[in-house]
């Protein structure tokens, strides 16, 4: 069971959903979508500051917008805050 989807702070409930998991003896758990967010590496060039680009980011009219960028670790796999939850529990 898919159970916690890691966009924005959806692993709110991640302790309710695992003790549900550990009483009973025939459920399993612990799927979260996604792991790592999909972003590329850019630089704006206006003020070369450093971004993870996705979505309409490179001028397409069609995207999946910020579902790109909804995992518990950054592209270069620096925690998101949700992450430090998941550990907690």
């Amino acid at each position: 069971c898919e159970f916690a989807h890691a966009m924005g702070n959806s692993t709110g409930n991640y302790a309710d959903w695992w003790e549900l998991f550990a009483s009973l003896p025939y459920a399993q758990g612990g799927f979260i979508w996604d792991w790592a967010d999909q972003g590329l590496h850019q630089t704006d060039p206006k003020t070369g500051k450093h971004f993870w680009a996705y979505g309409g980011d490179f001028e397409c009219k069609q995207h999946d917008a910020q579902f790109c960028i909804n995992g518990l670790v950054f592209p270069d796999r620096t925690p998101h805050p949700a992450l430090h939850e998941v550990k907690h529990v």
